[in-house]
């Protein structure tokens, strides 16, 4: 059965958050499926700045043992206005970047969810023993966003722009749009412990032993300007093992730099609890890779220089506030202005007993004044 759902983000009062826009059809799933899908990407909507309709196929459909979900991402190269040339994007950041739908009649992304796993549909995150649905869905999207690779690994020589229609392990709705012999925009940040650029075929050859060794170095890391400015000036590690893995190698940040109940855990490769905030780090590198992100979110677009980060963001009994030096007087209001909460800490604060609606978290930095949407269910 297949449905086609319209999620929408709109903006309020004089306080404006994103209003990207999702559409997505869904095969296979039911209604508490739907409202786990809605709930992830409401969460995507509060940091994404896009005027072109982002466009998800959803399959839910048994994926065997071992495969939580997988994405594969619409892609195009050399497109109008592209910032950079002969280096693929996904066609959801070429669209946003382009202003215009490049790809009328496809889909962005098809992300395939394993019907054979232990879900938890829960939108509150206790997952339990259970896999939570909602965690897996977010970092799914990721990859659909411009979170991939075109590194790969055969026969020891490394490559960038030669995966194939038979590396790709599920069918597309859409053609395969990225030109051969090109690398992802992701690709464009790689660089290994000595500085050098792995997508510089000057310095490691394409189809080459050497490019194999960089790939499976584990010395691999994201050097955009955003992204280490989120993990403070240290460039952020990619996911390298000495065995490369189709849908994990380049594709992540590194497992054991961002263990579980770190706050930038949800890109990683392995899924080791519930995480429903993209983290400053992930959100710091969609910038470099081109996404404008919301700053009315607690992050500035201009260099991710967190004042008040707020997650999960939906929240629901508790969330957990980070702020800088210099944040005073921080309260969560209602929409009318009325204080709810006051008083707030770095750290859990109790939300038990505040109903389910838009809230405002607000404070002063250094006495300007700030605010942002809590979200609460």
């Amino acid at each position: 059965m297949k449905r086609i759902l319209l999620f929408i983000i709109s903006s309020f009062a004089s306080f404006s958050f994103s209003q990207s826009t999702f559409t997505v059809t869904t095969t296979g799933t039911t209604s508490q499926i739907d409202s786990a899908i809605n709930y992830a990407t409401n969460i995507w909507s509060q940091y994404l700045n896009s005027t072109v309709p982002i466009k998800l196929n959803v399959i839910y459909t048994n994926l065997g043992a071992t495969v939580l979900g997988t994405t594969l991402p619409n892609g195009r190269t050399n497109f109008t206005g592209a910032p950079d040339s002969e280096v693929g994007y996904p066609t959801s950041l070429a669209n946003s970047i382009s202003g215009v739908e490049l790809n009328p009649g496809e889909f962005d992304m098809d992300i395939y969810m394993n019907s054979s796993s232990n879900w938890y549909f829960g939108l509150d995150g206790n997952a339990g023993a259970q896999v939570d649905f909602v965690t897996v869905f977010l970092h799914e999207m990721v990859h659909g966003l411009g979170g991939i690779s075109f590194g790969k690994v055969e026969n020891n020589l490394g490559s960038f722009g030669m995966l194939t229609l038979a590396d790709i392990p599920l069918p597309t709705s859409f053609s395969v749009n990225f030109e051969p012999g090109v690398h992802t925009i992701w690709d464009n940040f790689l660089i290994n412990g000595n500085n050098q650029d792995i997508v510089d075929s000057l310095i490691f050859q394409n189809i080459s032993n050497a490019l194999a060794n960089e790939i499976q170095s584990g010395d691999i890391y994201f050097n955009g300007p955003n992204a280490t400015a989120a993990n403070a000036g240290v460039y952020p590690k990619i996911y390298a093992p000495a065995a490369w893995t189709i849908g994990s190698s380049l594709h992540h940040f590194d497992e054991v730099t961002f263990p579980q109940g770190d706050e930038n855990e949800l890109f990683t490769p392995f899924l080791s609890g519930v995480s429903q905030f993209p983290g400053p780090v992930l959100l710091g590198a969609l910038v470099d890779i081109g996404w404008d992100i919301n700053s009315n979110v607690g992050l500035d677009k201009h260099g991710i220089n967190e004042v008040v980060v707020a997650y999960p963001n939906p929240a629901s009994d508790i969330i957990n506030i980070k702020f800088v030096k210099g944040v005073e007087n921080l309260m969560l209001t209602d929409l009318q202005g009325k204080i709810v909460l006051g008083n707030l800490i770095q750290g859990k604060n109790n939300l038990r007993g505040l109903n389910s609606g838009n809230y405002i978290l607000s404070g002063t930095l250094n006495k300007n004044p700030f605010s942002q949407i809590i979200m609460i269910n």
